[in-house]
């Protein structure tokens, strides 16, 4: 096959890329446990967690992961967890038990919204959020990350995600109200 795009790239691109030195994100943190063990992998409020450490408990939460919860290869564990040193021992955990890694947002509120109002939002824009049985009268403020371009046929609806921020701790999957405009309605 003649490659008539390798003309366009500059001259440090090469044309060819050398086989990657990881099979696998797995394999590339198997070989930190080994080279690293003591070596801060991760830090987080004040807290640093080694390789070994990690090691050692992302290898607890893989076989809780197959033994105790049943799991196996190629299936999908969702994981919600904020920037917490929980996060790595989660991820690489479900990576040693061969599980495909779906991260979750805790921050994001996904939303119908009607055809016809959909179209006439953007990204970045406002959203105002009001969560059920609070004391304080003012709507959390959010923006706009998401607007799906695909529409819900049978609902005649476009899915918007909003990321809000969560000073208030509130748990996640709460039902809520959000706004695209100080008077009008989002879902």
């Amino acid at each position: 096959m003649d490659k008539i795009w390798l003309k366009s790239y500059p001259d440090y691109v090469p044309a060819e890329l050398p086989d990657a030195p990881f099979r696998s994100v797995r394999e590339l943190f198997e070989q930190a446990f080994e080279n690293w063990p003591d070596r801060p992998a991760y830090s987080n409020m004040g807290t640093t967690l080694t390789y070994s450490e990690l090691d050692e408990k992302s290898m607890r939460f893989a076989c809780y992961l197959q033994q105790t919860l049943g799991l196996t290869r190629g299936e999908r564990v969702a994981i919600m967890l904020p920037n917490i040193l929980q996060y790595p021992v989660a991820m690489c955990g479900a990576f040693r038990a061969g599980l495909v890694v779906v991260n979750v947002n805790p921050l994001w509120i996904d939303v119908q919204v009607p055809l016809t109002q959909a179209k006439k939002l953007a990204l970045e824009q406002d959203a105002w959020i009001t969560f059920p049985f609070d004391d304080d009268s003012q709507p959390a403020n959010g923006r706009i990350i998401h607007i799906s371009t695909v529409a819900d046929a049978a609902s005649d609806t476009l899915r918007v995600r909003v990321e809000v921020p969560n000073v208030s701790g509130r748990p996640a999957g709460e039902r809520v109200t959000v706004r695209f405009s100080r008077t009008g309605l989002g879902g």
